[in-house]
Parts: structure tokens; C-alpha cells; sequence
């Protein structure tokens, strides 16, 4: 191994596909591939990545003393000291299957002894390696850790005041905030906090959150990024929390019966609002998640930037008056009526740019007059049938031919990809007068698959044009 390649290198895999990864003699592999040899002087990340489906243990650890192992682990301990004195980033991957007697990665030495500056770990597995030190490190600022009702009990106490970037995972017990210290005792403040995200499995909906005597002594002053997935609360309890945090970005995903709306009002001034209703696999769910959908446009809101995603095969009804008057992006992942969403457009003076994941017409199908309507005057940019992909629906392109007649300022319409020859002849048999255009209307092809990409980051990704 030469010195000059060790000073470019970054990031050091240590992979387990077809052995286990013996972590007591770690110190003598490595040195057998010349690590002890040279200075990592820009290694910042180390990975460890278990394959078990194909690994077999080594003899000569299964006849090791418990010493033996000791000794090794102190070996190894000063391998990584001497040779990694920058490492800022730790990575396990673990499958979910336990192999008997596998030698258990002693993340506690790791933690304590070889890496004591890390400053991001991830932990991506529920099945967690030994945790056998009392705090994680106080220099940390970003972790993920996915935790069950086993790691919980071992799990070291989070320094919350050095964290910035929080992602946690449960399988099968609720969110509590105990697994975190504060700089004094008695309360929690996470002082440099900016991004959290919370997931939980959706059948613990019926759990009842734990630990709400923290709730009055937990602060997030510099929170701008939440995302809660299947939090499984029964109040809004868990909102106000974050009601004096300056939050830009908020997604809430909930299951349409049990979704608590009056609490979404916690986010009313956020930028950016993401909503996704479930219907938990069970389609007579269906008018409960056009009901949220509805009910939460007739709230006011100063949102800009605003996706709900209703897992719904039916029209959801909007409200005669729409209250987001400040939106200037709208993406509504769920099919609606025409005439409903001819009715609010009016009312959205900034809206430049909408998706809309399918349109019906109702009754009949509106003729070609020459006194066109005008639904908005400052939408430039719209996407059609989106939901496609994940609902079957036949695309009412009648429905669609009328909505554009009556967008004047429309740049760019995107319709998916299989449908864009005919969506284009249906546009030009429909004969929309383009005289009050400053620009003629792009018509193009995209992927509903992507419409992420769209909505956050403003970029039209056109895979095909048509002929």
C-alpha cells in the first residue's frame, strides 16, 4: 500500500460478504493490508457492512478466551486512534437475520475508545450491535438510529444540544423522548437541531404516546425541517412542540380515519407543507381521505409551497373557498372535478405552478365557444395525471382540454409520458385560441414517478417530447 493514495482517501469499506468481520482482530487485518503502515489523513468515513446470508465464522475465534479478545479489541482500539485521528462518520449495515453466536460489533469501544470525535453515526438497523457506554458522544451532530422494544432498553443517552440533524425509526414501540439529555437537568433543548424526522410503522396507530411529561421542558429553537410519519398520538400533544419552532418544511403522513386537523394549524406559516393521507390498504377509507382533503383547504394557511397526497380512487370534492391564498405552488396528488377546480383557481393570485393528479368533467362535456372562461391568469406551468401510477384511471382528456383553454399565461402542460400523442391530438382538435398568449403552450411528456423532483426543485424534467 503506497502513502501518497492514503492521503486521498476518504471514505473506507469494510465488508463482510463472505466472512464475518472479526471485529477482536480487526487491528491485525487491517495491518495485513498495510493500514498500520501509512497516515489516513483524509479518511473521514468508515463503513462496516454485514452480509450474513453468507457469512461462516472463523475457527480460530471460536477457540479465542475471553482475554484473548480483550487483548485484540485493545489492539484494534489503538489501530484506529493512531492511524484515523479525522474520522468524523460511522456507518453499520447489518442484515436482520442473527447468526448463532455472532461476535457482536462493539460499537461502546468504538464509541469511547477509537472513534471518540465522531460526529454522524448510522445505525440502520433495528437488530442494534453492543451499546455498552452510558452517553453517546457530545460532539455528535447527526444521527440515525431505527429502534425496537429490545435496543430501546440499551440504547445511550442522546447529548441533544450538539445534534443537527435527528432521524429516528420505530418497528414496534412509540417515540419517547427520555433517550435524551440536555446540557442542564430537568430540560431538553435542542439547540442546534435543524432537521428531524420521525418514522413509525402504521399499526402502531393505537399506541398511546409515552413520556408526555417531557413535553413542557423539550424546545427546538432553530427547527426548520420536520417530518413525522405514523406518529402514533391521540391529541395534539405532540404539535405543540414545535409550535414556537421556526419551522420551513413540515410533512405529516397519518392515516385518513384518525388524521388530527385542528393540529396541522401548528404549521399554518411554514414555506413548505406536505400532507399525506393513507387510507391503511383499506378502500372504504376512501370518503375519510377526501374529507381531510377538503376540510384542510377551508383553513387558513400562508403556505407557498403546498403537496396533499390522498390515496383515494374517487374525485375529491375542494371547497368553495380555498383560504391558501399565498400558495404559489400547488400539488394536488388525488383526482378532482373540473368544475371544483375551475372554481378555486380563480381565488390563488400567485399560483404559478399545479399538478393535479387526475380531472373529471361533470355532466356533460362543455362545447368550444368563442367567450372562453379564464380560470387563472398567472399559472405557467401544469402536470396532469399523476396519479395514474399508483390508481388506475382512464384520463379525461375533454376535461383537460377545457381547463387549459381557460389558462392564458400557460407555458408548459406535462402529461405522462404514454399519453402524450394523444393528449396533443385532443388539444388540437379542441382548437384552443392562443391569441392572448405571450408564448406559445409546450406540450410535453414526463414521469409521474418523479413529480417530486418537479415540485421541490422547480426543474422540468422532460424525458419525451413526441412527435
Amino acid at each position: 500500500m503506497q502513502s501518497k493514495n492514503s492521503s486521498y482517501t476518504q471514505r473506507l469499506v469494510i465488508s463482510s460478504r463472505n466472512a464475518i468481520i472479526e471485529y477482536s482482530s480487526l487491528g491485525d487485518i487491517l495491518e495485513t493490508f498495510g493500514f498500520s503502515t501509512v497516515q489516513w489523513l483524509s479518511l473521514e468515513r468508515l463503513y462496516f457492512t454485514i452480509d450474513r446470508s453468507t457469512s461462516r465464522q472463523n475457527s480460530e475465534t471460536k477457540h479465542l478466551t475471553a482475554a484473548g479478545i480483550s487483548k485484540r479489541l485493545s489492539q484494534t482500539s489503538q489501530y484506529f486512534i493512531n492511524h484515523i485521528p479525522h474520522m468524523r462518520y460511522l456507518r453499520h449495515n447489518a442484515s436482520m437475520y442473527l447468526l448463532k453466536d455472532l461476535p457482536a460489533f462493539p460499537l461502546g469501544d468504538v464509541l469511547n475508545f477509537y472513534l471518540p470525535q465522531l460526529q454522524t453515526i448510522a445505525l440502520p438497523d433495528f437488530t442494534l450491535p453492543q451499546l455498552d457506554h452510558t452517553y453517546f458522544s457530545s460532539f455528535l451532530t447527526k444521527l440515525v438510529l431505527c429502534i425496537n422494544s429490545e435496543s430501546v432498553e440499551r440504547l445511550p443517552k442522546v447529548f441533544a444540544p450538539s445534534l443537527k440533524t435527528l432521524t429516528l425509526v420505530y418497528s414496534d414501540i412509540a417515540h419517547s423522548w427520555h433517550i435524551f439529555r440536555g446540557s442542564l437537568p430537568g430540560s431538553v433543548i435542542f439547540e442546534n437541531l435543524t432537521v428531524l424526522t420521525i418514522f413509525h410503522f402504521p399499526d402502531l396507530f393505537e399506541t398511546v404516546v409515552g413520556a408526555n411529561a417531557y413535553f413542557s421542558q423539550l424546545s427546538f429553537p432553530k427547527l426548520k425541517t420536520l417530518r413525522l410519519d405514523h406518529y402514533p398520538f391521540k391529541d395534539s400533544n405532540i404539535f405543540n412542540l414545535f409550535k414556537n419552532a421556526p419551522i420551513q418544511t413540515a410533512t405529516i403522513i397519518y392515516m385518513a380515519n384518525r388524521f388530527l386537523q385542528f393540529a396541522l394549524s401548528t404549521f399554518r406559516d411554514s414555506h413548505n407543507l406536505f400532507i399525506g393521507v393513507n387510507d391503511g390498504g383499506v378502500r372504504p377509507h376512501d370518503e375519510a381521505a377526501a374529507s381531510v382533503a377538503n376540510d384542510l383547504f377551508r383553513k387558513p394557511f400562508s403556505t407557498s409551497t403546498a403537496e396533499v397526497r390522498v390515496q383515494t380512487s374517487i374525485p375529491v370534492p375542494l371547497p368553495d373557498t380555498i383560504l391558501w391564498t399565498k400558495l404559489e405552488k400547488l400539488c394536488l396528488q388525488f383526482p378532482v372535478y373540473l368544475s371544483n377546480l375551475s372554481h378555486i383557481l380563480p381565488q390563488l393570485p400567485h399560483l404559478c405552478w399545479l399538478l393535479v393528479g387526475a380531472i373529471y368533467n361533470t355532466g356533460n362535456s362543455p362545447e368550444n365557444t368563442e367567450l372562453v372562461p379564464i380560470w387563472s391568469s398567472t399559472l405557467t406551468q401544469l402536470f396532469l395525471f399523476s396519479s395514474i401510477v399508483d390508481i388506475p384511471t382512464i384520463p379525461s382528456l375533454d376535461a383537460m382540454c377545457t381547463l387549459v383553454s381557460g389558462l392564458p399565461s400557460l407555458l408548459k402542460l406535462a402529461v405522462p409520458d404514454d399519453i402524450l400523442l394523444s393528449a396533443k391530438d385532443a388539444l388540437s382538435e379542441y382548437a384552443i385560441p392562443r391569441e392572448s398568449c405571450e408564448a406559445e403552450c409546450q406540450v410535453v411528456g414526463y414521469s409521474p414517478r418523479k413529480t417530486v423532483f418537479y415540485l421541490q426543485d422547480g426543474v422540468i424534467y422532460t424525458e419525451y417530447k413526441g412527435n
